[in-house]
């Protein structure tokens, strides 16, 4: 049996015998996160209020339920204040970014208008596949075009060469896992916040390393390691985000397709990109300005390197030219600034 198959097995008993499957009435949407025990017990003392005042019809029981209501909003502008503040104050400010935007554009799924969901889904798949299609037949084509140019190969022999991958050990596992974010996928056997538990966690992790190493040493990732969810995502246009109501949803060609992968399959990612930037350090392999996929690193060191040089040959009365490659759309054409 496949290694990951026998984690999906073996996760799947386990909750049947644990916490088996029963149907429930659902209760609305979750309770929001500044929601504490004090705004409900204030909210269910105003509503024992509200009843008295209706029965009773006294002034006095009008002026305690008006009370009470005051008290209960100013009970939840507190909790909120208190809850986003923390947010703002404890996270990263990318984090505190993606909660201000949140709280700022309410997120309302866009997604056409349709009958039936299931056409609906299969005329997504149908498109997607078309284009993907689309865009290998004309890279093989461009290939096929290409001028055959004859390449002079160095005969000086490479002094590493990255042929193989490292097996990890369990407590590699645990450390990846626990560095990883709770999102999961519905595909997953479990939910991630649940595996990362370390009672969960210290029993999957060896059947979690036997996926990991057999996929590493074969060099094959596995079947079911490369399903994926896709949710169709509206485009925006270039004025940003508050420009995505004036994209036509019904459109087709407006959504871009997100794949939600299962856990996993990304921290199989994970300690593919570790290792291979491991070797990538370790030999000096990477470029002294390259911001991209290199962690402690950012374009400001770009944008600080182009400044520098801009000034020291503007200094020197040498002309500077700079080239930007702009590739929003297809049909962009080149554009060039001289500095």
């Amino acid at each position: 049996m496949d290694p990951y198959d026998a984690y999906c097995n073996a996760l799947t008993v386990a909750l049947d015998e644990c916490a088996p499957l029963k149907p429930i009435r659902s209760k609305g949407r979750p309770p929001n996160p500044w929601y504490d025990d004090e705004i409900h017990e204030a909210r269910m003392l105003r509503r024992r209020l509200e009843r008295r005042r209706k029965k009773s019809s006294l002034e006095v029981d009008k002026q305690i339920y008006t009370a009470q209501c005051k008290k209960v909003v100013k009970l939840i502008e507190l909790s909120k204040r208190n809850y986003y503040n923390n947010i703002f104050v404890q996270n990263s400010t990318n984090l505190s970014f993606y909660h201000l935007h949140k709280l700022l554009n309410p997120h309302v799924a866009q997604i056409p208008n349709a009958d039936n969901d299931h056409i609906l889904a299969d005329d997504f798949a149908h498109f997607f596949h078309q284009k993907v299609s689309g865009i290998l037949t004309e890279i093989a084509i461009q290939s096929i075009a290409l001028p055959h140019t004859s390449l002079t190969i160095d005969s000086t022999p490479f002094i590493s060469v990255f042929n193989r991958f490292t097996t990890i050990t369990v407590d590699d596992v645990v450390t990846i896992v626990k560095k990883s974010p709770s999102s999961y996928c519905s595909m997953d056997p479990i939910a991630t916040w649940l595996l990362k538990d370390e009672r969960v966690l210290y029993i999957m992790a060896p059947t979690v390393k036997d996926a990991v190493n057999a996929s590493l040493t074969t060099g094959v990732v596995p079947k079911s390691l490369k399903g994926a969810l896709v949710r169709p995502l509206l485009k925006t246009k270039p004025g940003g985000r508050n420009s995505r109501q004036s994209v036509d949803k019904d459109d087709l060609s407006n959504y871009r397709p997100v794949s939600n992968t299962p856990f996993i399959s990304k921290v199989l990612e994970r300690i593919v990109v570790k290792q291979f930037n491991e070797y990538l350090c370790d030999h000096n392999l990477y470029d002294n300005y390259q911001s991209a996929y290199k962690g402690g690193h950012s374009t400001e060191t770009f944008c600080s390197m182009l400044n520098l040089r801009s000034t020291c040959l503007s200094i020197k009365a040498m002309v500077s030219f700079l080239l930007y490659l702009i590739c929003q759309q297809p049909s962009t054409p080149l554009t060039t600034r001289c500095c």
